[in-house]
This record gives C-alpha cells, structure tokens and sequence, in this order.
C-alpha cells in the first residue's frame, strides 16, 4: 500500500493496516479537511494514507498531498540548519551546491516566511530541485514528531545540527553507506549544541583504496573497516595521532590486526603490483607487529629488518610469484640491515622472492662484528636472479623446508648465483650454530672471489641435514675457511661442475686462524657429473669424516681427499669408478693411539734446538700449508748438524718393552744433495756428536723426493732407566741456506 498513489488507494476501513509501518486504522470517521493546504509531518502523512480518499476535498489537494508524501518517504536527509528569522528560504545546501528535491534543514529561529509560520525543531522540506522563493509548491513544513528520523546528508550537517534531547540516534546517510550515531558524553564527535556523539555502526568500505580515498571526516575512536570478504576485511582505528596511513580527507587511520593477531599488508595501502614502491608501506607494518602478506607480490627495497621482525606469506603450495616481496631497484637488497646493533629472532615465511634487475641481495647486513642471531627462514621461495641470498654473521640460523634458485634464469644467465656469506670479523662474533635442513638448492654459479653456495668463515657447527645441492654451473657446496664442525648428513648432491664438492681452508686474515676443523659427510648420494673434478673434499684445514656415500659420475682421478694424511674416518664408501679414491689415505685415529709424543704436527722455532760442527742451521717460523699450524722453516747449514727437541719421560713408562719409532714428517723446497734422517738420545745432551740412533740413508727425505713431502723413520729403543729422551733429525751435506719445511716430529708406539 505504501507504493501505491493516493488515487489508486481505495477507502480504509477501521482495521487496516499500512504495509509500511503496520499503523492500525482505529476511525474513518473524521473529515480531514482541506489536505492540500496543510503541512505533513512523517506521522500525520502516515496517517493521512490510512484515511483513505472519500473525504478529500479536491484533485488538486490530492496532488499537493501526494507531493509532500513522496517528498517525505523518499528519503528525506537533513543537509543543515535553517533560521526562518531570515526571511527567506534557502537558496544553495550549506555547502554551496544546489537544492534537491527531499534535502531538509532542521528550523534553528522561529518566524514566518511567505505567509508560513515555522517553530524551532520544524524541518524545512525541498519538494523540487532548486527550491524556490515562494512556499507553494517548492517547500514543506514538517513539525517535528517522535518518530521521525535524523538523517543527514553530511557530517557537517550533523555536527551543525541541534539535535532534541530526547533523540538518542542520528544517521548520516551517504551514497552506499549508512554511518549511525548515538548521543554518547564520551564520543569525540561534537555538534554545535555541545552534545556528544560516537559513531557506533563502523564505516565499511569495498577496499583498501576505496577507504582512502574517502574524505569523510571520522573522529578518533571511530572504528573502519575495508574489504569484500571475510579473509580480506581489514580493521582500522581513528587515531589523533601516529596514524599508519592517512585518508583523502585527512583523517589517520590506525591498522587493527586480526583475530591472530597478524597486521596485514595490504591495510596499510600496499599496492601489491610488483611495481610501485611498497617499503614504505611494509617498514610501517614491522612496526606494528606480525606482517601477513596479500596474495600478491609487493616491490620493495631497503626495509631495515629489526629484532622480533615476523613476516609470512600465502605462497604454501601455490604458483610461482603468488605471494611475496619482489626487488626492483639495481644493487639494492630487499632487507638492508645497516646498523650497527645486534638484530636477533626474525622470521620469514611461506612466501617467494625475486628481483628483476641485477645486483640484488636478498637480505644483507655486511656488518661482520655484530649477530644476526636467532634467524628462521621456513617455506621461502627465492629465485636465482638474485646475486646472493643471505649475508650476515649468522647464530642459532634455521633454514627450513626452503627452495633456492630453481626459478628465474640468473638475469639471463650473465650474473652469478650464490646461497650465503656467513662472514665473521670478530672473536666476539663467530658464526655459530647453524642449521639448513630439507632444503632444496639449484643453479649456483659462483664468481672468482665467492666460488661457493655456502662461504663460510671463522667460527664452528655449521649442519646441512636432508638437503640438496644440484645444477651447479660453477661453484662448491660449501668453503669453509678459518672454520670448524662442518657436516653434511643424508640428501644429495648432483651436477656440481666445480674442481671440488666441498673445501675448507686455512684464512690467514681471519681474527683467529681456527685450525683443524674436521667436515664430516655421512649418508648422502653423490652423483658428481663432472669427470674433472679432483675431489670430494679439498681439506686444506682439518680432518675429514666420510661414512655410508654412494659416489657416481666421476672422473677415474677422483680422490676423496686432497690432503690424505689428514682424514679421521673413512667407512663404507661405494664409488666403482674411482680406483684413486682412497689413494696413500690412513686414518688419523691410527697415528693417535700408536702416538706418545703430546704436541701437534707444528713445531715453532722456540720448541728446537740445534747442533752443529760448522754453520749451524737456522729456524724462522711458518705455516704450514697442509695443516695451518705454526712451525719451523730450517736453513741448512754445512757440516754434521742436528735439530732436536726433548720428550717428556713420564709418557713413556708404558711403553711396551721400550720400543717406539720416531718419525720426521717434511719437505724440502728446492732439490737438495743431502737428507734428513730422523734420530734420537737416550740420556745424554744431544749434540751433532753423541747421537743414539738415526735412520738409514735409504729412510731419508732427500734428493728422491723432490719438493714433495717425505717421512724420515728411525726405531728407538727406550731403556728401563730412562732419565732424558731426545728427538730430532740429523741433516748432513754441502748446501748452506737449502730450507727444510717441517711438519711433524713424533714419537709413535711400535712392535718392532
């Protein structure tokens, strides 16, 4: 009935009820009068509907009557206040644009305009677009009633609105969006008469953009929302201060995070094109807590990480490039730590990353004296157009179910592709306790400096666990230099087109030369497709561990080691098609349990001392090449002279019927005329005179050998009255200044 025109109505009767507002017709009795030339309120239209038609007195009364109707039910919205003590009606809205047809003013000044008297409260009522000078026609007066609605066209509106006391709601209808407010003495929104309001409906709108876009003028405390679907609504706080992003109309939005307590990045206006700069926008959301990132790509560059720093992504099981951070910008890294505080417990996940131009650095803090300590990176996608992955000085890292490098094409293939630098600079600092596990590597390509995934240098306990490494173009597994506790346990490991699988070496330069570090490899498969490799493990420093390897797709002069006397444990190694692999190979833990003597292969200059009948040989300090360890560089001098060093006698009480052997380990480094014999003293002070026992000039390191290393072996025989036990090495010959490098002089247990 409430759509119907008043000439299409038929008569009430008592009963009846409207379909708008259920209004029970109680008397059709009355006779209304002239209704043509009265003011409706909401109420009285309501009423005048239920009346029915016989009674109306004119068709010229039905039409003004059904004017003021439609004008009234059609939405009628308060745009402002009006003083009929002006005299006139308005000409514009408050704020300068023109009249429409259902635009109200709330009557503020009583007073008589065109022959119609207005009270405060009353609403002025547009009937047509423009209004008009005159009352006929253009406006309607409609006296306040209990139930009529506050609506406005605007804030201002509202805030400029005295509203009745009894009123406790008012609404701001606007196009798409109702926004309800309640009287409340705490709200921040205040109108004109001091009474105070909160807006308790929320604003919702259909995105991020959409939200800061608007202009409307929200007050702090106010409460917005942004999105379509449940998974995409984003929450928002009105805050006088400190906003995390600001909307067309100046109003500061704070972000809220969800029921998780994660802050999205997209309610921070992240654009999420894979273009337009986001770091701000996501150094914003760090900021704020945990940062869930959209199912986009966000382009960002130089965000500085800091300590509890949560990041994760959408990216588990989806398409390449579906959710995560993507640099843009030439040299740059898309996390850029350049301070100089330690930076602990960051967490990355679910979510790939790529770059599309060349120089980029995943994450990067080159710092090499302070930690990056408590790292997890778990489900991280990373693309092998970056330069490098990570470099950082890295303790208690956890690399976890992670994919590097199998998407993308190295720019072209023209640029290098490495995992780490896990670099230290400090004692205070070493790289510590690290871990990489189910982690997939591909397309390494590394440059002349960095030839290695995994650059590891100075500290200890670095573990590789369930891992793959395939598809090297040109670099190690892992280089390990001035390091100790290298393992790599179970995966595999193909297609590594390198000299050698793994390395560890003497650093010099490191703030402390960690020396002897063994790399243990246990239960991998190895499929080396590269018939010019050398080696499995060039241990240039420290022993190697090597147990329960499947080895194929070598070349015949694959060894297992480069250093062969420095291996601790080798078992159960299946590789048919290396006949070298275990060439001139014994294990250290052999020499250790026949060794008497306590010290180490290194023998500085200050542990010697020499002997001779003419120009005695001279000692400088080196290092050595094979070990790392400090010892003695010996200039030959002329005549019988000997090199020698004292054993302490309470190791030998145990020695089995007094049989041992010394054994002289070392190199001559230009071809030499004479040798180097091992020899011994029992009891007296050595000199080149009263020398017990020296081995025989067939067990010399002498002109045989070349430049290569030699062992020198003499047996000793111990008495039961023992008071002084000497060992050294006899060097006799005519080449004055001839350098003999030595590396190990011992004392070993013996049958013979």
């Amino acid at each position: 009935m409430a759509d119907r025109k008043i000439t299409q109505m038929t008569p009430a009767l008592a009963g009846d009820v409207t379909d708008a507002d259920q209004l029970l017709i109680a008397d059709v009795s009355a006779s209304p009068g002239d209704l043509g030339s009265k003011s409706l309120s909401m109420l009285e239209a309501k009423r005048a509907l239920a009346m029915g038609t016989a009674a109306l007195a004119t068709e010229q009364s039905l039409d003004g009557l059904q004017q003021q109707i439609d004008a009234l039910s059609s939405g009628m919205l308060i745009v402002g206040a009006w003083d009929a003590g002006s005299g006139a009606f308005p000409a514009t809205r408050p704020d300068g644009t023109p009249v429409h047809a259902g635009d109200a003013w709330i009557v503020t000044g009583t007073g008589t305009v065109d022959g119609e008297p207005f009270a405060v409260a009353d609403r002025l009522v547009a009937l047509t677009d423009g209004g008009g000078a005159t009352y006929p026609g253009h406006w309607l007066r409609s006296p306040h009633a209990d139930d009529q609605r506050y609506d406005f066209a605007n804030k201002a509106a509202l805030v400029s609105a005295a509203i009745p006391a009894e009123v406790l709601v008012a609404r701001v209808v606007r196009s798409g969006m109702v926004l309800t407010y309640a009287r409340d003495t705490g709200g921040a929104t205040e109108l004109v008469d001091g009474s105070h309001w909160r807006l308790m409906s929320g604003a919702h709108y259909a995105s991020v953009l959409a939200a800061l876009s608007d202009s409307y003028p929200y007050d702090a405390g106010d409460a917005v929302t942004a999105g379509l679907t449940v998974a995409a609504i984003h929450g928002y706080a009105v805050v006088a201060s400190d906003p995390d992003v600001t909307t067309a109309g100046g109003v500061g939005l704070r972000v809220q995070p969800d029921k998780d307590g994660w802050y999205h990045l997209d309610a921070f206006g992240a654009a999420g094109d894979g273009v337009t700069d986001d770091s701000a926008r996501l150094t914003r959301a760090i900021s704020r807590g945990r940062v869930q990132l959209g199912a986009r790509m966000y382009a960002v560059a130089g965000v500085q990480p800091v300590s509890n720093m949560h990041i994760r992504g959408r990216a588990r099981n989806t398409s390449w490039r579906t959710s995560g951070l993507v640099c843009t910008v030439a040299n740059a890294a898309i996390f850029s730590d350049t301070t100089a505080t330690a930076i602990y417990s960051v967490t990355l996940e679910d979510f790939h990353a790529d770059c599309t131009v060349a120089g980029c650095v995943f994450y990067d803090s080159p710092s090499q004296v302070k930690y990056s300590g408590g790292f997890r990176f778990s489900s991280l996608v990373a693309s092998c157009n970056f330069l490098l992955l990570f470099r950082f000085c890295p303790i208690y890292l956890l690399i976890d179910d992670c994919l590097f490098g199998q998407t993308g094409n190295r720019l072209g293939g023209t640029q290098e592709f490495r995992i780490m630098e896990a670099w230290s600079g400090s004692n205070a600092s070493l790289v510590n306790h690290n871990q990489v596990r189910n982690t997939r590597h591909y397309n390494v390509h590394g440059a002349t400096g960095a030839v290695a995934a995994y650059t590891l240098r100075h500290g200890a306990k670095w573990r590789f666990e369930n891992c793959s490494m395939e598809q090297f173009t040109n670099g190690y597994v892992a280089d390990a230099a001035a390091f100790m506790g290298l393992n790599w346990e179970g995966g595999w490991i193909e297609a590594i087109n390198a000299p050698q699988v793994f390395r560890t070496r003497i650093d010099a330069t490191a703030p402390s030369n960690i020396a002897g570090g063994p790399i243990r490899i246990v239960g991998s498969q190895i499929d080396i497709l590269n018939s010019a490799c050398e080696y499995l493990v060039a241990n240039g420093n420290g022993t190697v561990d090597v147990q329960d390897i499947n080895i194929r797709g070598n070349g015949p002069a694959f060894k297992l080691v480069s250093q062969p006397s420095q291996v601790g444990f080798v078992r159960n190694i299946y590789a048919p098609s290396a006949p070298l692999l275990q060439q001139y190979m014994q294990e250290r833990g052999a020499i250790y349990q026949g060794r008497l003597t306590p010290w180490r292969n290194g023998h500085p200059p200050a542990s010697l001392s020499v002997s001779s009948t003419g120009v005695a040989p001279t000692l400088s300090g080196s290092t050595s090449a094979y070990t790392g360890e400090a010892t003695a560089r010996i200039a030959a001098g002329d005549g019988a002279q000997v090199v020698f060093r004292q054993v302490p006698t309470d190791i030998l009480q145990s020695i089995n019927d007094g049989r041992a052997v010394v054994s002289l380990i070392g190199r001559w480094e230009t071809t030499a005329a004479f040798f180097a014999r091992a020899c011994y003293w029992v009891n007296v002070t050595p000199t080149h005179a009263n020398v017990t026992a020296a081995a025989a000039d067939a067990d010399a390191i002498g002109a045989s050998y070349g430049t290569n290393i030699g062992i020198s072996s003499c047996p000793v025989f111990i008495p039961a009255t023992l008071t002084s036990l000497h060992i050294g090495f006899v060097l006799n010959g005519g080449d004055v200044g001839k350098f003999f490098g030595l590396e190990g002089l011992h004392l070993l247990a013996s049958d013979q």
